[in-house]
């Protein structure tokens, strides 16, 4: 603050422009990348509301509350979520793809991890060769920290206390080079649920392609490789797979749910 400046007498606002005020505090919504994949874009979704105000006096907890608390209320239902991106893109001679499967690794760690174990370096440090670690929480920024601690808590309530499915969103289907999706989303769409069949309990979501032919070969295979999972896990004895289909998400869902950014 500068030598000069008066504070700002917020009590001094009518009631009615304080509660606009309140009812524009946001959602922020942050994809928190603390791994460092190459080939795999994966991060856990860290969402926040600014509650501090509550603590200003017994006047604005009572006004502000009435208001933040159907937000926070939404916020504490809410699973906890991991984006991906997955797309398709020119290799060395061939098309490569990324793979999410180490993320199959970081998801079951992250939801399994109990919140007093984020500043246990010997947490870290013996899960670095399963899990693929390149490097401990200790090198990530204290902001960092914080927010993985905040996922780690709701993980473990939503997840691990009450059983509600994590939910993965996989975005970014775009296309360097000519490509028909009828003969690359069939088996990418199989290969993905294989892969995650015995991982953790996920809902898996994938974002709305902008083309109509895009869409309804990725929503056709998606389908088609559930269905062929349960079927082979049920003719074999085997239960249903750990990975069940959410379905697509439109660029409107995504941006509200998923994506970075404040909403009000």
């Amino acid at each position: 603050m500068a030598p000069n400046a008066q504070p700002f007498r917020f009590l001094h606002l009518s009631k009615e422009l304080r509660l606009m005020v309140y009812e524009r505090l946001p959602i922020t919504t942050r994809h928190l990348e603390i791994i460092g994949f190459e080939l795999l874009d994966f991060a856990p979704v860290v969402r926040t509301l600014p509650v501090a105000i509550l603590a200003t006096c017994r006047l604005v907890n009572s006004e502000a509350g009435a208001i933040l608390k159907p937000k926070l209320d939404y916020l504490r239902s809410t699973p906890p979520r991991f984006v991906i991106s997955s797309g398709v893109f020119p290799g060395e001679g061939e098309m490569a793809y990324r793979t999410p499967d180490l993320g199959i690794d970081w998801v079951s760690f992250l939801l399994r991890l109990r919140p007093g174990q984020i500043g246990d370096i010997k947490t870290w440090t013996a899960n670095k060769e399963k899990y693929h670690a390149p490097r401990s929480i200790a090198d990530s920024s204290p902001s960092d920290t914080r927010r993985l601690t905040q996922f780690v808590r709701h993980a473990h309530l939503v997840y691990v206390e009450q059983s509600v499915p994590a939910e993965i969103c996989i975005h970014g289907f775009e296309y360097e080079c000519d490509v028909d999706v009828r003969d690359v989303f069939p088996e990418e769409a199989s290969d993905f649920v294989e892969l995650w069949n015995w991982g953790p309990n996920v809902r898996l979501f994938a974002v709305h392609p902008d083309d109509d032919l895009t869409r309804e070969v990725l929503e056709e295979s998606l389908t088609k490789a559930f269905e062929e999972a349960e079927e082979g896990n049920r003719r074999d004895g085997l239960k249903p797979p750990a990975c069940q289909l959410g379905g697509l998400v439109d660029s409107q869902t995504w941006w509200l749910e998923w994506a970075e950014g404040e909403r009000y």
